[in-house]
């Protein structure tokens, strides 16, 4: 799966996406591969936590993405608004420092994933115990 996205952010980096394109896949992608992955992994993403998007026109990119997928705002300055998309995943709309949008970065939940005090604490016990 991870090639498949790698492929279609540098599809919409290239102009061979939009962004209706680009979101409408990324959807399609989380609906279908949430039972894909292997049952015995144990580092399953199970969602995705939120895309963030780097625009030259953070009020018009905004408007357009409330009004197409009906996202209401959950926050909001004047170079960033974040969207919801439910209680667990939310979409960002920043100001791009070029002139061309793009995908700034995309973050997945994992499944049973500890706090990074916790992973850390549990690293250093084992490295200790080895």
């Amino acid at each position: 799966m991870q090639q498949l996205i790698e492929k279609m952010v540098t599809d919409f980096e290239r102009g061979k996406l939009s962004r209706r394109q680009l979101a409408s896949a990324l959807a399609g992608l989380v609906a279908a591969g949430a039972n894909a992955a292997p049952a015995a992994a144990d580092f399953k993403a199970v969602s995705v936590n939120h895309v963030t998007l780097r625009v030259p026109d953070v009020q018009r990119s905004t408007k357009f993405y409330q009004e197409v997928f009906g996202m209401p705002m959950r926050k909001s300055s004047p170079t960033v608004n974040i969207l919801t998309l439910n209680a667990n995943c939310f979409f960002g709309v920043e100001a791009a420092k070029e002139k061309g949008p793009a995908v700034d970065h995309f973050a997945l939940g994992i499944q049973n994933f500890a706090s990074s005090a916790e992973f850390v604490g549990e690293f250093d016990r084992i490295q200790r115990s080895a």
